[in-house]
C-alpha cells in the first residue's frame, strides 16, 4: 500500500515509520519543528505544515491509507499556545479529510487521547462509553476531531478510527515527558521528582504495543 503518516517524525510516528515502511510505500508529512525522530530512509519525507491544504494535497496523493498524528505537543507548549494547539488540530484535520476525499483514500487512522476523559476518579478499567470531560485545549479539539470524522463517516462514508492512546512511553521520547525523566534522574542519583501527594496513578503503555494495536486496527477497520 501507499502511507501518509503525518506527524511521522515524531515519537510515535517514527516508530510507525518503522513498522510500516519495509512493505509498503511510506510519505511522511512533517513540518519538523520538534526535529525528526526517524531512523531509517526507506520512505519519502515531504517537509510542509498539515495547516496548509496544499500541502496536505500534495502529500496523500494515491495514498490508500493515512495515519493522522500530527499535533502540537507538550504540556508545557500547549498551556503557553492554545490556540496554535487548536488550529493544528482542527485546521489539520479539516484539511486530511477534504483532501482524503478528493483522493479516495480508503480510511483515516486518527491519534486521539486519553486527555479526552479529563481529571476524572475512575476505579476500574476505562470503557468506550466512559462519560468524556477534556479541560485542556488540546483534549476539546482531539474530542472535536473524534466526533467531526464520525460524522464524516456517516455522511460521506469514509472509513475512519479514533484510537485514544494512554501515555506512551519507549525509546525516542521527548527527555521532558515523565518516563524519561525518571530514568534521568535515577541515572544521575537524582531525587526523582514526583508532584501532588505521591499517590495519584496513571497508565502508561509501551511505545511497541501502541504501533503493534495501531497497525492491527488499521488492518481490521473496514
Amino acid at each position: 500500500m501507499k502511507i501518509l503518516i503525518t506527524g511521522g517524525a515524531g515519537f510515535i510516528g517514527s516508530h510507525l515509520v518503522d513498522k510500516l515502511s519495509n512493505d509498503n510505500e511510506v510519505i511522511v508529512l512533517d513540518n519538523l519543528l520538534r526535529g525528526s525522530k526517524l531512523q531509517n530512509n526507506n520512505f519519502n519525507l515531504i517537509n510542509k505544515n498539515i495547516k496548509n491544504l496544499n500541502d496536505v494535497k500534495q502529500s496523500i496523493k494515491g495514498c490508500d491509507i493515512v495515519y493522522h498524528l500530527a499535533a502540537f505537543l507538550g504540556v508545557d507548549e500547549v498551556a503557553k499556545n492554545p490556540i496554535e494547539t487548536m488550529e493544528t488540530e482542527c485546521i489539520g484535520t479539516f484539511n486530511v479529510i477534504n483532501a482524503a476525499l478528493e483522493n479516495n483514500v480508503k480510511k483515516i487512522i486518527y491519534a486521539s487521547t486519553s486527555g479526552i476523559y479529563g481529571k476524572v476518579d475512575i476505579d476500574k478499567a476505562v470503557e468506550e462509553d466512559f462519560q468524556v470531560s477534556p479541560s485542556s485545549s488540546y483534549a476539546i479539539a482531539k474530542r472535536y476531531n473524534e466526533i467531526y470524522l464520525k460524522s464524516i463517516y456517516s455522511e460521506r462514508k469514509l472509513d475512519n478510527f479514533s484510537l485514544r492512546y494512554f501515555n506512551i512511553y519507549g525509546p525516542r521520547q521527548d527527555t521532558r515527558m515523565v518516563i524519561p525523566r525518571f530514568f534521568n534522574q535515577a541515572l544521575k542519583g537524582d531525587d526523582i521528582i514526583v508532584y501532588g501527594n505521591g499517590m495519584q496513578t496513571r497508565d502508561f503503555t509501551f511505545i511497541d504495543d501502541t504501533i503493534e494495536a495501531t497497525v492491527e486496527i488499521a488492518n481490521k477497520c473496514k
